[in-house]
């Protein structure tokens, strides 16, 4: 029974990831029909964005993803203490992130790049909205791994939930790259 669940819990996972993935692929998507219909990117008299604190943001999430793999790697080998420091790491590096974005937005609103400012300043708005609204799940997630690392009992027991965690952590450390060499370097 055991192995039934962890295979439908890892159907479910692949599931939602190839969801997630479709959801940011088209709004790649959508942002290349229209970074490459103009022929000037972005269009005369906009403003790039500043690129300190997308350069930070991309930094946390890299780390984050390393202490999020820490944190798994000895909850496997059931060691609670690294365990738990590499959670509480990944948890903080999140929140830094999320630190990161709010001062990249309003960044963006010092250099007079608002939602309704055209299609550059919206897709760079709605892209990282769309990103952090996950990462917001993901921090929900690593907040309830936390409750569960100080319950001694569940120590071991909890290796899918960790897993997945790990896993969808890592899928969106990806596409925060992805966005970031998207956005902001091509």
């Amino acid at each position: 029974m055991k192995a039934q669940t962890q295979k439908s819990h890892q159907i479910a996972l692949s599931v939602a990831l190839i969801s997630w993935g479709m959801l940011f692929a088209t709004l790649f998507l959508g942002y290349a029909v229209y970074r490459f219909q103009m022929p000037q990117w972005p269009t005369a008299g906009v403003r790039t964005a500043p690129l300190q604190w997308p350069i930070i943001s991309t930094i946390l999430v890299v780390l984050s993803s390393v202490s999020c793999h820490l944190a798994l790697v000895h909850y496997r080998t059931l060691r609670s203490a690294p365990f738990r420091v590499y959670t509480w790491i990944s948890w903080c590096l999140g929140l830094a992130f999320f630190v990161s974005q709010f001062l990249f937005w309003e960044n963006l609103s010092q250099v007079g790049l608002y939602t309704q400012s055209g299609i550059y300043a919206s897709l760079l708005h709605g892209m990282t909205w769309i990103h952090a609204a996950h990462m917001a799940l993901a921090m929900i997630g690593l907040t309830t791994i936390l409750f569960l690392a100080y319950r001694e009992s569940s120590m071991g027991s909890r290796q899918t939930l960790v897993s997945h965690l790990t896993t969808f952590w890592h899928f969106l450390g990806i596409i925060w790259i992805l966005m970031f060499i998207v956005l902001f370097i091509l």
